[in-house]
């Protein structure tokens, strides 16, 4: 669903990494809270292994999901690759859990380490490894004009969002988006690792959400008349008005697969 051709989210997405292109810290949005730099270089190239538990479903959505976004922004196929034991594995880059849980490992934390022989990303919960693979995400696309393999610099990140709510308020109720548009949304959420999407989905202008049990919310509750010349959104003074018949709701199904996509990225829908 990744689309990088949308001006306002690119707009969005360039004005943060304006902010975290420092001579300091790695190009990775936000600016972590821990980044050490060592000496060493490591390249990633066309058919590097990406592995994960056999035994984690979630690393195993998180290697596919960077495997997926390396190949559309860089032009190189990553191999997500289940194996017994991370510990133990030769892959390029891993994904992996801490071998001992403590409180040391808060919610949405991770470590993500690039040696001159591999990357580890270890992370207590799922959006703390999630979190990781962005980053990583974002250091294979630091030079974003350039494809084929990716050199990195070798350095120890510990980060973890200072704020547990990170969201984002979009107002269907007033004017309705395409449903793509909102799965756009969520894409670039999960890249700057925003976890909240508010839905305003009723107001006084429509209600969005379809209730079977109560049909004319919907039906009557879901549309409104506007006025403009040509019967478009916009208009001129002066000029005869025509009215158009605006609106829409989105069904229940529609509603359940997005709350179940954006959970894989970690975003938890708020109506």
């Amino acid at each position: 669903m990744l689309n990088p051709t949308r001006s306002l989210l690119c707009g969005f997405a360039l004005l943060t990494a304006a902010f975290s292109a420092t001579a300091q810290s790695p190009s990775i949005v936000p600016v972590p809270r821990s980044a050490v730099s060592k000496p060493g270089t490591l390249q990633i190239k066309d058919g590097a292994v990406i592995a994960y538990s056999a035994k984690d479903s979630a690393a195993k959505f998180d290697a596919e999901y960077l495997a997926s976004l390396v190949q559309r922004t860089r032009g190189i196929r990553l191999m997500p690759q289940a194996v017994a034991s991370t510990a133990t594995s030769h892959a390029a880059i891993a994904l992996a859990r801490p071998s001992i849980t403590t409180a040391s490992w808060a919610t949405e934390f991770y470590e993500l380490t690039v040696s001159a022989s591999q990357i580890n990303i270890i992370a207590g919960d799922d959006a703390g490894l999630f979190y990781g693979t962005v980053s990583l995400w974002q250091l294979l696309t630091a030079d974003e004009a350039a494809s084929g393999p990716a050199i990195l610099h070798a350095v120890d990140i510990n980060d973890a969002p200072q704020l547990r709510w990170r969201g984002i308020m979009l107002d269907s109720a007033r004017h309705m988006q395409p449903i793509e548009f909102i799965y756009n949304l969520v894409d670039w959420m999960a890249l700057e690792k925003l976890n909240t999407l508010h839905w305003h989905l009723t107001d006084d202008q429509g209600w969005r959400l379809e209730i079977k049990r109560y049909p004319k919310l919907t039906q009557v509750g879901g549309f409104r008349t506007l006025y403009s010349p040509t019967g478009s959104l916009g208009g001129a003074a002066g000029i005869t008005q025509q009215s158009l018949h605006y609106g829409g709701f989105y069904t229940q199904q529609q509603v359940r697969e997005l709350v179940a996509y954006a959970a894989k990225r970690n975003i938890t829908i708020v109506p």
